[in-house]
């Protein structure tokens, strides 16, 4: 009978507490997955105390003067006219080593970051020496290849000559071995070679309009004029700071447009005044008056709408003027001389 209650209580227990069991040790597996997930992929370095440290740090010490070693050989060999490949090397091989002592030491201090930027200063000035005879030379060489018409060729040299002018200019070198006006005369060069096909274009414009004016084919001369006025004002525009740009050239070349507009008009009077002359010549007085005030009212119209062009003269005007009061006043004069 106690057998029986006793594993009743212990089957009924056992109900009771199992649940209870499963959970704890479930909650404890998650726990453990977590922790696990936690910490799975790379993790932190902590560099070791060597790495951050003081100024007179004895490792430090050793690196730094290692770099004086390679900056002594360094400085043996640029006392040579021409600086030599060891100590090129040497020069090369200290920013390095600097590079990396700064990297590693933390607190490595300011003259530590001063000696870097010194080295490569002089390692850009250097550079900049070597340099500075090739880019004169390119110079010279594409401005005369840009002279002669030959703009590729010229385009190479110009572009060589810019590339390692603005390297030297943005470079650690000192500021005595850049050159900002020789990097603005090579961009203006480069403007140039690009303008040129345009200035060309203008000169056989040019020439073309020339050539129908002394033949008198005003219409094709007119066209050429117009051609070359908007050609250089585009090259004024777009390449101002070129040698091609000239706002006198344009303004002179609108004043031969106009002077081709009033040109019809200029042969008219002429035609009118050489009539009124002949009429007055035969006593004809009303007829050539009428012709002179015509050819007046046509020099006029060009003083006035057409002031750039070569036609325009004041002094014409007034002359026809004279002309015509003299044929007004003919026939008076005529009765006159008659009493």
């Amino acid at each position: 009978m106690k057998t029986t209650r006793f594993q009743l209580r212990k089957k009924t227990f056992s109900q009771t507490v199992r649940p209870w069991l499963f959970g704890g040790v479930g909650l404890a597996a998650l726990g453990t997955l977590f922790y696990g997930l936690a910490n799975l992929g790379p993790k932190r370095v902590v560099p070791p105390s060597s790495v951050v440290t003081s100024a007179d740090d004895p490792a430090m010490m050793r690196w730094s003067a290692e770099i004086d070693a390679l900056e002594r050989v360094y400085r043996q060999g640029a006392q040579a006219t021409l600086l030599n490949r060891e100590a090129r090397a040497a020069l090369e091989r200290a920013i390095e080593k600097q590079k990396e002592l700064l990297r590693t030491f933390a607190k490595a201090g300011l003259d530590q970051s001063t000696r870097l930027t010194r080295l490569e200063t002089e390692r850009a000035d250097i550079q900049a020496r070597e340099n500075a005879p090739e880019i004169e030379r390119l110079q010279l060489e594409g401005e005369k290849l840009l002279s002669a018409g030959k703009l590729a060729e010229s385009e190479t040299q110009l572009r060589e000559a810019l590339r390692l002018q603005k390297e030297i200019n943005v470079s650690p070198a000192s500021s005595r071995h850049k050159n900002y006006v020789r990097e603005t005369a090579l961009n203006q060069a480069m403007a140039a070679v690009e303008a040129a096909p345009l200035r060309q274009a203008k000169e056989d414009a040019l020439l073309a309009a020339r050539q129908a004016t002394q033949e008198q084919r005003w219409a094709d001369a007119l066209t050429a004029y117009t051609a070359a006025r908007d050609t250089q004002a585009r090259i004024n525009r777009e390449y101002g700071r070129t040698r091609y740009a000239d706002l006198f050239e344009a303004d002179r070349l609108s004043a031969e447009i106009e002077s081709l507009n009033a040109a019809g008009i200029a042969t008219e009077i002429q035609s009118k005044a050489k009539a009124g002359d002949a009429a007055l010549a035969a006593e004809r007085a009303t007829e050539a008056a009428a012709l002179y005030s015509a050819a007046g009212a046509l020099q006029l119209k060009i003083n006035q709408n057409y002031s750039r062009s070569r036609f325009v003269s004041a002094q014409l005007t007034e002359s026809l003027e004279v002309k015509r009061q003299t044929a007004l006043s003919f026939d008076l004069a005529a009765s006159i001389s008659h009493l």
